[in-house]
């Protein structure tokens, strides 16, 4: 069952436990070979392979790669705050800028109508 979800796999979706599976060579050679053609292709998951061939124990790039997502999350959350804060910030010029509007036309009506 394993091998059939593994054949499934698109050419736009490599996950990454199929990359740890290449590293540990429980793929079987067919798709050892279908992915080491798509790397030829990908300069970006040529690269992944690199790096990750680089790890001496591929139990372990699965903490790191936790760890990584976690920092990565949090690190968005925190400027997803960060901009929300700055748009508030933002909000008051545009309220400057109506009220500068309606007191520019209700001087020009004053001055009209002392001008009559």
């Amino acid at each position: 069952m394993e091998q059939k979800k593994h054949s499934d796999k698109r050419k736009d979706q490599i996950d990454e436990q199929y990359l740890l599976d290449y590293l540990r060579g429980s793929l079987s050679p067919g798709e050892q070979h279908e992915l080491e053609l798509m790397s030829e292709q990908n300069s970006l998951l040529e690269d992944a392979l690199d790096g990750l061939s680089t790890f001496d124990k591929p139990e372990h790039l699965q903490d790191i790669s936790q760890q990584l997502n976690q920092q990565l999350r949090n690190h968005i959350r925190a400027s997803r705050g960060h901009r929300r804060r700055r748009k508030k910030n933002l909000q008051l010029p545009a309220w400057i800028y109506v009220l500068a509007v309606i007191l520019l036309l209700l001087l020009s009506c004053w001055v009209l109508y002392i001008a009559l």
